[in-house]
């Protein structure tokens, strides 16, 4: 009798509708995407994704991988924690002028940080070269 080989990998949201499966819905596809903006999808990713949600490594990496989307207490705490999943989920929502105002908030967060290294770079000069 043979086993079939068991490990922590999932396939990739285009083999999901495959075999018999149903497809991911559109919030698991939206989520999946906003968490590889946000992310990646290294195995950092997925542990940062399960300390902001508290969810297991297989949840997380079926949200990475677009087969589920995540109930509605993960879904609060990646959207606490990401702009990325926030704004896909104002979208989803057809909160379109929220998403904008989410997006635009972010971009100005960024530059804000842009800046303060630029700040950072020019008040310590660097030595002299010989």
């Amino acid at each position: 009798m043979s086993f079939p080989n068991k490990g922590k990998s999932f396939p990739t949201v285009g083999d999901a509708g495959r075999a018999g499966k149903r497809p991911p819905s559109v919030v698991a596809r939206e989520i999946c995407a906003a968490l590889r903006r946000e992310l990646g999808t290294t195995s950092a990713a997925t542990k940062t994704a399960m300390g902001w949600t508290g969810a297991s490594e297989r949840t997380v990496k079926n949200w990475f991988a677009g087969l589920y989307g995540p109930n509605e207490e993960h879904l609060v705490s990646l959207a606490a924690h990401s702009d990325t999943v926030l704004i896909a989920f104002l979208s989803l929502a057809g909160r379109t002028e929220l998403a904008a105002t989410a997006s635009l908030t972010d971009v100005r967060r960024r530059v804000r940080q842009m800046l303060e290294i630029l700040d950072e770079i020019l008040e310590d000069p660097a030595p002299p070269i010989h």
